[in-house]
Parts: C-alpha cells; sequence; structure tokens
C-alpha cells in the first residue's frame, strides 16, 4: 500500500512538473514575442525588451552552453526563438502600416514599456559610482546616440543575388544579431543606417505574399537568418564573457545603451535623422495623436510595472517555499 501510494505521490510530482516546464515554455515564447515586435521598431532594441523581461540572461546562458549541452539550450531557446519569428512574420505589415500611419503614439507605446522596465535594472548596480563603471555608461550612451548621425547609405538593391549582396546580407544579419544580444542597441536602426530596412520589410512582405518573388525572397532571408545566427552566436559568447567576469561595469554600459535608445526613437522624428518621419499623419488630427499617444505611454509605463511586480511577487513566493520546505526538514 505504501508502495502505490509512493507511485501516486511520483506520478503527480512529475505531472506539476511537465505543467510548469510547458507554462514556462508558453511565457518564453510570449516573451520571444515581445522581442521580435521590438526587433520591428527603428530605435526598440530587442536586447532591451529581453532584459526587461528577464530572459536576458536565459538566452546567453543556453547560447554559450550550446556545444557541452546541446539538448538543454535547443530546449531553451526554441519558444523564444518561435515567438520571435512568428511575432516578425504576423506583424510585419501591421507594424509597417502602424508606424507609416501613427508612429508617434507607437515609439510612445514603447518608450513607457522601456522607461517602466527600468527599474529592473537598478539592483544589478546598486553601489557607489565608480570611474570604470561612469565610463561603460557614457561610451554607450555616446554610441547609441553617435549612431543617430550616421548618414544613410543608400537603400540596397537585394533583388539580384551577386556575390556583393549575397556577402552584404550575411554581414547585415551579424550586425542584426548585436540588437538581440546587446540591449539598447537597435537591429532596425542599424538597418536603416545600411539601407537595408525597408529591403527586408519588403521580402518579408513579398515571402508572405507566395507570389513570384517568393524563391528570391527565401533565399535573401536564409543568408540573412545565417547571418543572425553567426553574429547571435560569436557576440552572445563576449556577453557572457562580460556578465560573468565585470557585470557590474556591462550593467552600467547596459543602462546606458537603453537610455540612448529613447534619444534615437524620437530623433527619428527630426528633418535630418536617418528615418525622416512626419510626427503626426492625416489620419488623426494632431489632438487625436497626442491624446493616442498619452494613453499608449501610460499602457506600457504600467504594462513593464505590473509585469516588474508580478515577477517579484512569484521570486518572493518562490524563496517562502524554500524556506519552509527547509525548515520542515
Amino acid at each position: 500500500m505504501e508502495k502505490i501510494e509512493k507511485k501516486d505521490l511520483n506520478t503527480d510530482d512529475n505531472t506539476i512538473a511537465k505543467k510548469k516546464r510547458w507554462k514556462d515554455r508558453i511565457v518564453d515564447f510570449l516573451k520571444g514575442g515581445a522581442i521580435g515586435i521590438a526587433c520591428l521598431i527603428p530605435g526598440v532594441s530587442g536586447g532591451t525588451i529581453a532584459v526587461l523581461f528577464k530572459i536576458y540572461e536565459k538566452i546567453i546562458t543556453a547560447v554559450n552552453g550550446i556545444f557541452k549541452h546541446f539538448g538543454k539550450s535547443i530546449l531553451t531557446l526554441l519558444p523564444i526563438v518561435l515567438g520571435i519569428l512568428v511575432a516578425i512574420v504576423a506583424l510585419t505589415n501591421p507594424i509597417k502600416m502602424a508606424f507609416e500611419k501613427v508612429p508617434f503614439p507607437l515609439i510612445c507605446l514603447f518608450t513607457g514599456l522601456i522607461i517602466g522596465g527600468m527599474p529592473e535594472l537598478f539592483p544589478y548596480v546598486k553601489k557607489k559610482i565608480t570611474m570604470s563603471g561612469a565610463i561603460s555608461f557614457i561610451l554607450a550612451l555616446a554610441v547609441i546616440v553617435g549612431l543617430c548621425f550616421v548618414p544613410n547609405i543608400a537603400n540596397v538593391d537585394v533583388s539580384s543575388m551577386n556575390f556583393a549582396s549575397v556577402v552584404f546580407v550575411f554581414i547585415m544579419g551579424v550586425i542584426a544579431a548585436s540588437a538581440l544580444v546587446v540591449p539598447g542597441i537597435s537591429g532596425s536602426m542599424m538597418m536603416l543606417v545600411f539601407g537595408f530596412y525597408y529591403p527586408l520589410l519588403s521580402t518579408v512582405s513579398d515571402l508572405m505574399k507566395f507570389n513570384d518573388k517568393f524563391a528570391s525572397s527565401l533565399i535573401i532571408l536564409l543568408i540573412f537568418v545565417v547571418g543572425v545566427i553567426v553574429g547571435f552566436l560569436l557576440i552572445s559568447k563576449l556577453m557572457g564573457y562580460l556578465l560573468k567576469k565585470f557585470e557590474y561595469q556591462t550593467y552600467m554600459g547596459i543602462i546606458g545603451f537603453i537610455i540612448g535608445s529613447l534619444f534615437a526613437l524620437f530623433y527619428q522624428f527630426s528633418p535630418n535623422s536617418i528615418s525622416p518621419l512626419e510626427i503626426f499623419t492625416d489620419v488623426l488630427p494632431q489632438g487625436g495623436h497626442i491624446a493616442l499617444a498619452i494613453c499608449l505611454f501610460v499602457v506600457g509605463l504600467f504594462g513593464s510595472l505590473a509585469v516588474i511586480y508580478f515577477s517579484r511577487k512569484k521570486l518572493k513566493s518562490k524563496l517562502e517555499e524554500v524556506k519552509s520546505s527547509n525548515a520542515t526538514r
């Protein structure tokens, strides 16, 4: 009888563990979706969203251990990568349309998300500011702000897949990977700087239409994805090393990147910027744009704060469970 009861208890524990794993994977998939959406917006960094949603170190650890613990790393990364891909494929056209029609409210939504999530970074730099930390912060801030003033290279024609365009698309993939790994750096903004943003959106759009450009669009995207994978592996190794050896300085740099990205978001409305945009379009009256922008900023701000609150509450309950279980032993 006792053996049967133990067997039932083990079965219950296994069922609970499986449910928890599936729940965690669904949550990771949704967080990956948020990263994918961020990748579509110039000025917004996928890495920033990963940090704010507390999944950044998980990604870096999985990538760094991919050769030692291949199966475990793949299972960790798979829901996140699927979330990114699904969001990009499903939302390329809607985001493109929203960015053209109501860019200012959309930018305000992401500004709210970024500002609301920044308190999560402060515990990592909870110490007296040192010279090395200040230098890391200033250099990171200067890099992001400086990128805004890099003149835009003319949009490239990647439809003729010669050797030069293949190499260019691969390099763009490597550069885009930096946005996923380094918080504060926007891959979309980098694509704008190198004139690859709109060709990339058009390529994804053509792929989803299944028109006569499907084959060439698929080849372009595959080359781009290979570049992203290579860049992701290389830069993740570097970030993993920096977080391990220089955690404080690295997080000071990350905060600098994120604050710089807020400047990059709004710089797009400058007539001399890399992506000149009309701050208000004729879709809504000016007052409507401002009202919608304020509402979306508040939604983004409190959305991030709510995520932080519930994640801290969950962590606190887990710690209490561990303490109580240790006390009963």
